[in-house]
């Protein structure tokens, strides 16, 4: 009879009756959160054709009521795109669109040795190549990738409120709010 009585506790537990709801929902926050995370390093990597570091700083940070996406500071240009420079020479004609209607631009053509130094990746080793490519970036602008609303569409925001509904027995609404800071 003991027998029987620890197997059914057992599927009781793999089931989760009897768990305490606090901590099943942490860990459908936490397995949320961990796949959100994947979402966004495969989308960084279908999108992007850098050395694979933005998608490697995707992190989920916990809050008290759910969690934030944290990525490295450069995330939101890749994201949102940046303007081509104001000052572009005069008589210049460009081979590709100047991006524009991003909330950042690029202030002046002068390149940094930061900027030039991460061309690196992309041109090799030669400085005058580096320096080439970060004038063409910032002449021509970054084009918006919208990697954001790729990974958090209305479709993922439904299914997390339905998933949450049924886990927690209760009507839910999913907020989503994409921080950004529109200066560069």
């Amino acid at each position: 009879m003991a027998v029987n009585e620890a197997e059914i506790l057992r599927q009781l537990e793999a089931q989760n009756i009897g768990a305490n709801p606090k901590d099943f929902y942490k860990g459908f926050i936490s397995d949320l959160a961990d796949d959100i995370v994947k979402a966004f390093k495969t989308e960084i990597k279908n999108t992007t054709h850098g050395s694979g570091a933005l998608s490697q700083s995707v992190v989920a940070i916990p809050k008290k009521d759910g969690f934030q996406v944290d990525a490295d500071f450069y995330y939101k240009f890749v994201d949102d795109g940046v303007n081509a420079a104001r000052q572009q020479p005069s008589g210049v004609k460009h081979t590709r669109p100047l991006v524009q209607n991003s909330p950042y631009s690029f202030k002046h053509l002068g390149v940094s040795k930061d900027f030039a130094r991460s061309m690196a990746e992309y041109v090799g080793s030669n400085i005058s190549a580096q320096y080439a490519v970060a004038v063409s970036i910032k002449k021509h602008g970054i084009k918006a990738h919208d990697i954001t609303d790729k990974v958090i569409s209305d479709k993922v925001l439904d299914r997390i409120a339905e998933d949450l509904s049924t886990v927690l027995g209760l009507t839910v609404g999913v907020v989503f709010e994409k921080a950004t800071n529109e200066t560069t």
